[in-house]
């Protein structure tokens, strides 16, 4: 049960929706818009880091929701090629979204950098005719000419360069371009770039080349470093990954305005990523070593050791300086949390990782074997049967749907709910995904563990309905009654094809 000091103190003030006062501040197109003027536009391109590419759109288009960029824009990817690590933005206002564009890197994990475009095509020839071109173009001689120092980066994605290939490029360049600024391969105030995407040959696309210049570095490299599950003084066998972590928590939209919750916080692999970006944060789980921090841990040579009082996720925040944002944890059945009424609409998310049954069991508060149900048996004081509450198995679907029904009755109208599902792929199908009325389905990206198991985070929005019954989340095409272990193990003789 919650802490009662910790529902009267801080819910009047999460009701106010002032969280930051608490904590502090501390190629197919995906999507058209046709509103943007062709002559006062910016084309952007994005070069993300070749991992998770299922998730590059949603994470940018939640990124653009979060900063309120809902100027015209368009984002356009290759659906044909999955693994084209490129996106590229056409953006109305130059000026404006060279200043949006600092905002988008300075809040994703997947994108690496960002860089106008001056002139792509498919091939170096015709690239360097439009580079040609722009020589009549205001705007691009002013920034060639203002260059007080400058560099020419050249490099490929899916083929190697050789060093004399990047000289004769850098060389067809400077015998056009007008830069009259000095070279400086360090620190140059523009910095241009040739880059070549050669697709494998059997997704049987064509070559492309870009020119343009740097608009800036994202956050990646030192957000994993500094988050690496090495510098963690608490882990365990399912901590999240940072990197999906971040992915998660900028799906649900967490900032300094909002209150985060994970019913399955474990070592708050979720919590942490949240927290950074200032979200106000808290969790249950059912095991109280996770929440407390268990007195032994497991080794790799399999003998116990002691924890230290102090390893748990409390201390883990406070050294990475986001203590002061996690409100409070507490040991609980998210089947059986009995403060939904004082919490409705209460959290702006809900992020969560629920056990798969694979390295952590699926489990509820329940009756053992042997054992009687103390509540409303109709049976008296003096002749009820002494029960102690113990864990029992809980299916993963049942999981799944007092999960959804738990978020609809606890977020705020348009918070989002944004969780991982453990799927077995060549069964799967959309209709497995869980389903509440309540719950707009947002985005669907697939992390491939295997070539039979993945997960997808699933991201869901609650929309405002007319009063409805809350406990209506269900599974059209229930596959999660089979121990999820089993399929695993199982997965070559299950397989459709016989693989």
């Amino acid at each position: 049960m919650w802490n009662v000091v910790f529902l009267r103190h801080f819910i009047p003030l999460f009701h106010s929706r002032n969280i930051s006062q608490i904590v502090g501040n501390t190629a197919s197109g995906v999507t058209r818009n046709t509103g943007i003027n062709s002559n006062r536009s910016m084309k952007a391109l994005l070069h993300y880091c070749g991992n998770h590419c299922d998730f590059y759109i949603s994470e940018l288009e939640s990124i653009l929701k979060l900063f309120n960029l809902n100027s015209p824009v368009e984002i356009s990817r290759d659906k044909e090629d999955d693994k084209c690590p490129f996106v590229t933005l056409t953006c109305a206002g130059r000026e404006k979204w060279i200043k949006n564009i600092q905002l988008i890197l300075s809040r994703t994990i997947l994108l690496k950098h960002a860089y106008e475009i001056i002139a792509e095509g498919s091939s170096n020839d015709e690239v360097l005719n439009k580079i040609r071109e722009t020589l009549n173009n205001e705007t691009f001689l002013r920034l060639y000419h203002e260059a007080s120092s400058f560099a020419i980066d050249v490099f490929a994605v899916g083929k190697r360069l050789t060093a004399e290939e990047k000289l004769k490029t850098v060389e067809s360049l400077l015998i056009f371009l007008p830069l009259e600024g000095s070279v400086d391969l360090n620190n140059a105030t523009t910095r241009f770039v040739w880059i070549e995407y050669h697709p494998v040959a059997a997704s049987g696309r064509s070559k492309r080349v870009f020119f343009g210049r740097l608009l800036g570095e994202s956050c990646r490299r030192s957000l994993l470093t500094r988050y690496s599950l090495k510098t963690r003084s608490f882990i365990g066998t399912t901590s999240m990954d940072p990197e999906l972590g971040f992915i998660a928590s900028n799906l649900g939209l967490a900032d300094s305005s909002r209150l985060v919750f994970d019913p399955f916080v474990g070592t708050g692999g979720l919590l942490i990523p949240a927290a950074h970006w200032g979200a106000a944060v808290c969790g249950a789980d059912l095991s109280y070593n996770a929440v407390h921090g268990a007195p032994l841990a497991a080794t790799r040579s399999g003998a116990p050791r002691r924890r230290p009082p102090d390893e748990r996720l409390a201390t883990c925040m406070r050294d990475y300086g986001i203590e002061g944002r996690l409100l409070d944890l507490v040991v609980s059945d998210v089947a059986r949390l009995g403060v939904r009424a004082p919490l409705a609409g209460m959290f702006d998310a809900v992020i969560a990782d629920p056990p798969y049954g694979v390295r952590e069991p699926t489990a509820r508060i329940g009756v053992g074997p042997g054992r009687s149900e103390r509540i409303g048996t109709g049976v008296s004081d003096v002749d009820k049967p002494a029960s102690y509450a113990s864990k029992v198995r809980f299916s993963l679907s049942s999981i799944l749907v007092s999960l959804l029904n738990l978020s609809y009755a606890t977020l705020v109208p348009g918070g989002r709910l944004v969780y991982w599902l453990p799927v077995y792929r060549p069964t799967y199908s959309p209709a497995q995904i869980p389903r509440h009325p309540g719950l707009r389905l947002i985005a669907n990206n697939e992390q491939i563990l295997s070539r039979h198991m993945s997960r997808r985070l699933i991201t869901m929005e609650k929309v405002a309905l007319e009063p409805t019954n809350q406990e209506s989340a269900s599974i059209e095409d229930d596959p999660y009654d089979l121990d999820m272990r089993l399929k695993l193990m199982a997965g070559d003789l299950n397989s459709p094809n016989g693989n």
